[in-house]
């Protein structure tokens, strides 16, 4: 069939002014649909929560300092004055979930500085021939991190393999020296939960920094992280928001009971002891 004298369909020219972008940026429903259809960044359609964005970068290593027979850290000029320390323990084979720690810090104003996020591999430990000494494994990596970073504490998660951890990290400690205590943690409470109201917070309040290295396993967690998928790559941010929620809000002192710090390599936190606090309760 032949159709003569067609009539040209319209057309209507759009022009991309800065009016035309504004209404075009209302449409969208997250920053993230924006970055993604109109700045072809390769980024998820879908808002993000816990947007990598809004985390402060920093590169220093903390440094013990002594004085007046007193051990203090720092990191860079800021006092630190907590440390967390929380391992979720995986068997570390090729397509299983990570085996993560995690160590933030905590300065004086309530800042957290999410430091490490260590992926460890291998089994959780390698004996040597005797069955007795430990030559390496997970809990080896773990001494290491202690000792470079004097993690005064370690919590272990117990769920799945994590069970049977602890016993091996406490010999380990005793075996290489180390003056680090071991806690055990059960979670039940809904893991999506924990992640959103641990991190979320301090990221929104601008007062969550991360060191590059601990950036690098982070970010993508972060970025690609929904709040309403159940199984999705979180590990590191489930280790993550367990130590920070193990940096509690510090309070003033009140009357102490006299007890002081007494090993240079382990009490760098100040106030270490036990304290009396009256409450309205």
């Amino acid at each position: 069939m032949r159709i003569n004298n067609l009539a040209p369909i319209p057309y209507k020219q759009v022009s991309f002014d800065e009016e035309e972008m504004i209404e075009r940026r209302k449409e969208c429903d997250a920053f993230s649909y924006w970055d993604s259809q109109y700045q072809l960044h390769a980024k998820p359609v879908t808002d993000i929560r816990l947007d990598p964005d809004k985390l402060a970068l920093y590169d220093a290593e903390p440094r013990i300092v002594y004085a007046n027979r007193t051990a203090s850290m720092y990191l860079g000029e800021v006092k630190i004055v907590g440390m967390a320390c929380k391992w979720d323990p995986a068997s570390g084979k090729v397509g299983s979930d990570d085996s993560v720690l995690s160590i933030v810090l905590q300065d004086v104003r309530g800042c957290r500085y999410w430091h490490r996020s260590a992926t460890l591999h291998g089994p959780i430990v390698e004996h040597a021939d005797d069955g007795k000494t430990i030559i390496g494994g997970q809990v080896k990596q773990i001494c290491d991190l202690v000792k470079e970073f004097h993690i005064p504490r370690v919590v272990i998660e117990t769920n799945g393999i994590g069970g049977f951890a602890p016993a091996n990290v406490k010999a380990a400690f005793k075996q290489f020296h180390l003056i680090c205590g071991v806690t055990e943690h059960s979670e039940s409470k809904n893991k999506n939960e924990r992640i959103l109201g641990s991190i979320e917070p301090p990221l929104s309040s601008n007062m969550l920094w991360i060191h590059s290295k601990a950036l690098k396993p982070v970010e993508p967690e972060m970025r690609n992280w929904n709040p309403e998928v159940k199984e999705q790559p979180d590990g590191h941010l489930d280790a993550g928001a367990s130590a920070i929620t193990l940096t509690p809000e510090r309070i003033k002192p009140g009357k102490s009971n006299g007890i002081t710090a007494h090993d240079k390599n382990h009490n760098w936190r100040p106030n270490s002891g036990v304290y009396e606090v009256s409450t309205d309760y």
